[in-house]
């Protein structure tokens, strides 16, 4: 993993106790917060793997989660979701 950063985009309610568990496991990890739906420029040479909330309100639309998923094609690319809106992370994946 490059530079062994993490990058969370999402709201920090969604998966602060997910990040938290992250951090206490592997204290090492750098991780990057950021509420926009977009690489901050001072995190793109760091990023190593890039963490999404799938369910977010900026992503509810099909075409709005493609253009995501397809801004982000250069690292590797993980969709948070919870149990009522799971269908959001299946239909990320599947882009």
């Amino acid at each position: 993993m490059g530079a062994r950063s993490i990058l969370y985009l999402g709201s920090d309610a969604f998966a602060a106790d997910y990040l938290a568990r992250l951090r206490n496991r592997y204290p090492w990890l750098r991780i990057v917060r950021s509420s926009a739906f977009s690489i901050p420029a001072e995190a793109r040479e760091t990023t190593g793997l890039v963490l999404f909330e799938a369910g977010a309100p900026e992503l509810r639309s099909g075409a709005e989660l493609q253009a995501f998923v397809s801004s982000m094609r250069a690292y590797p690319l993980v969709a948070l979701t919870c149990r009522d809106r799971e269908h959001r992370g299946i239909a990320a994946v599947r882009m």
